[in-house]
């Protein structure tokens, strides 16, 4: 599979949750301010796609648009942009996308759109 967007040479970095080391999904700003960034997130410079299990949790209305909110098995969540939406669609309608027990098993991306980070499909 690769990407729609390539991941090699993106011009932001990676943002991980310090603690447990996923995807910050979010408000750029929520990463920039010293309190939260210094004890919350790590940035690093390589991008990767990760297969990850997520089923969907609600939505969520942010500062410009709305967002889907998917929650992994550990019950930790991400946005994903509304945008991505039709990427979903055709992947479920394709098969593309393994669905058990109500979670989704696929490959993603950490994208950034504006000031926000989001996860995104990865599609073939």
């Amino acid at each position: 599979m690769t990407s729609r967007i390539s991941i090699a040479k993106r011009k932001y970095q990676a943002i991980f949750t310090q603690k447990e080391n996923k995807w910050f999904t979010g408000y750029e700003g929520d990463v920039n301010s010293p309190s939260y960034y210094s004890t919350k997130c790590i940035a690093q410079d390589q991008h990767t796609t990760k297969w990850l299990t997520v089923k969907p949790k609600g939505t969520v209305r942010g500062r410009s648009a709305a967002n889907l909110i998917f929650e992994d098995e550990d019950g930790f969540t991400y946005k994903l942009s509304l945008k991505s939406v039709d990427t979903l669609l055709k992947a479920l309608a394709s098969g593309a996308m393994e669905i058990k027990d109500g979670y989704f098993y696929t490959e993603f991306c950490q994208v950034k759109q504006g000031q926000n980070y989001f996860i995104d499909f990865v599609e073939e």
